[in-house]
């Protein structure tokens, strides 16, 4: 499963920089692909994860999640719509992932048909 993101977050996991991903959902599978537009960057693995309101995280989280200050976090936790509880990931970088050099598929992604929900 792909997850799609800034560059610089994408430079911060593949720095190590980043070990602590918020997300607004809980991981769904435990390997994801680092994705920049139409490129994937890399691998990472989910450790873990916990539930936790965005005001109650410490500094030292605020800083494994590649935020600056708490001003930074807040505005970004606004804006990627996990305000105000989130999910942490506890994540590490894979390095040598199958196919983490290979191009997106390009288009329209695939639907299912509304027979095969049932």
């Amino acid at each position: 499963m792909k997850v799609r993101f800034h560059k610089k977050y994408a430079k911060l996991i593949l720095e190590r920089r980043k070990t602590l991903e918020l997300r607004s959902y809980p991981p769904r599978k435990s390997v994801y692909a680092i994705q920049v537009g139409f490129e994937t960057w890399g691998h990472f693995r989910v450790r873990g994860f916990y539930r936790k309101p965005v005001g109650e995280l410490t500094d030292e989280e605020i800083e494994r999640a590649g935020f600056r200050d708490r001003g930074e976090l807040f505005s970004e936790a606004r804006r990627l719509g996990f305000w105000p509880e989130c999910y942490v990931w506890v994540i590490e970088l894979i390095e040598d992932a199958r196919g983490a050099k290979r191009p997106v598929e390009r288009g329209p992604r695939s639907r299912r048909s509304k027979k095969t929900r049932r």
